[in-house]
């Protein structure tokens, strides 16, 4: 009897050691602690806050590294988020919004998605804009803002321009630079039925579904109870050095996550939510879709550059380059497993309709610049830092040059080449 239950233990020890090394690979006896795979109870809610009037923002308080991809702008950078959702690197004097200016200070405002982050942060690394002012800028102290959010596409950028400004924000300056974040996330929000010209439904749409989620979880003592339970479960199981204890916790974990109501929590129907993104009026295709496109995106600019010019800003648009852009050759990723693929022919499509209503937004008093093909001819690792959109510290050098010159041709009253 003593010979079969220790027989029984260990078949269960040796079990317990043999699902650990298959599922998570590494041996339970000697491995260092390691998260457990496991999908919670809900996605977790990104570092955002849903904002009334344009759409989200990051958390304020929240703090990063620059992530290793960035290598070359400001890789080991830390940044943090300030009061109105936008970051800085912590290296730059932080200032909260609505900033006031000293006196003899320029403010400069970017705006735009993650690469206006980019240009904003690395402008506050390398301080080119006071090292390289425009000439009516000479001996004045030019501080760079960035009103920028990864995913931000128009009419995002008008809209935060126009909110700021409402509640005081002085600029000398503004900055838009997108394009990429238009071609990619318009017909993305249309493929998935959502409104497309509603902000990034993969950001905005998923987030505000996740916290009406969350609501719903937390007025269901039994779902909060599984959902602490399982998470219980899985802390056992991280602290676990022999195989019972993995048994163990595997059982508890399995009891948590096929109990009643337990598992993940639905995800709302997008139509029904209290966030609904239903699309209007579906484009009867993608040529229709991009067309819309290009017309919201001139209607944008078009409203930023009339509402700068009323307050006496300089504004410039910039249609940012990207790797994908067929125009420039086939493009040679970092990464050969890089998961950009399905953006490529949505960025062809929507950058020739850009390219082709330049000229209308010219025509309109828009200080447009096209720099898509600013880097053509170049090998590709001299200005691109990853395989979706974003530049080295040298990529971003030269667009910041570009757009000084753009700012001083605006204050010179020169116009855009065309």
């Amino acid at each position: 009897m003593v010979g079969l239950f220790i027989c029984l233990v260990l078949s269960v020890e040796i079990s317990g050691v043999l699902w650990t090394y298959w599922t998570q690979d590494r041996l339970v006896y000697v491995a260092p602690t390691v998260q457990v795979g496991e999908t919670p109870n809900s996605f977790p809610v990104p570092g955002f806050f849903i904002h009334p009037y344009i759409g989200f923002a990051l958390s304020p308080g929240r703090t990063g590294e620059a992530r290793e991809k960035y290598e070359g702008v400001w890789q080991g950078r830390k940044w943090r988020v300030n009061n109105a959702g936008f970051s800085s690197t912590m290296q730059y004097s932080f200032r909260n919004y609505p900033y006031e200016a000293a006196e003899n200070e320029i403010i400069v405002g970017i705006f735009g998605g993650s690469v206006g982050t980019g240009t904003a942060l690395s402008a506050h690394n390398s301080d080119i804009f006071s090292k390289n002012p425009p000439s009516a800028w000479a001996g004045k102290k030019v501080t760079v803002l960035n009103f920028s959010v990864s995913g931000y596409r128009q009419p995002q950028q008008l809209f935060t321009f126009q909110y700021f400004v409402l509640i005081g924000q002085h600029f000398d300056a503004v900055i838009n630079i997108d394009g990429f974040n238009e071609t990619v996330t318009s017909p993305k929000n249309n493929s998935e039925n959502a409104e497309w010209s509603y902000p990034a439904d993969s950001l905005w749409g998923a987030t505000t579904r996740q916290l009406e989620a969350v609501a719903r979880r937390q007025q269901d003592s039994r779902a909060n109870w599984l959902e602490q339970g399982l998470g219980a479960a899985n802390a056992y199981l991280r602290s676990c050095r022999f195989g019972l204890c993995v048994i163990w916790g595997e059982t508890l974990k399995s009891a948590y996550r096929f109990g009643p109501r337990a598992g993940a929590a639905e995800v709302l129907d997008p139509q029904k939510t209290l966030f609904p993104v239903a699309p209007y009026a579906k484009p009867a295709d993608e040529k229709r879709l991009f067309d819309e496109l290009g017309n919201l995106w001139v209607a944008s600019s078009i409203s930023m550059s009339d509402f700068a010019k009323r307050i006496g800003v300089a504004y410039v648009h910039v249609l940012q380059p990207n790797q994908w852009d067929r125009r420039f050759g086939a493009y040679d990723p970092i990464d050969p497993k890089h998961p950009y693929g399905w953006v490529i022919d949505w960025v062809n499509m929507g950058y020739k309709v850009f390219r082709e209503r330049i000229p209308v937004l010219q025509s309109a008093g828009v200080h447009a610049v096209d720099a898509s093909g600013i880097f053509a001819g170049e090998p590709w690792r001299k200005n691109y830092s990853d395989d979706c959109c974003h530049y080295t510290e040298e990529g971003y050098h030269r667009l910041h040059l570009r757009m000084i010159r753009a700012i001083s041709d605006q204050l010179d009253g020169r116009l855009p080449p065309k």
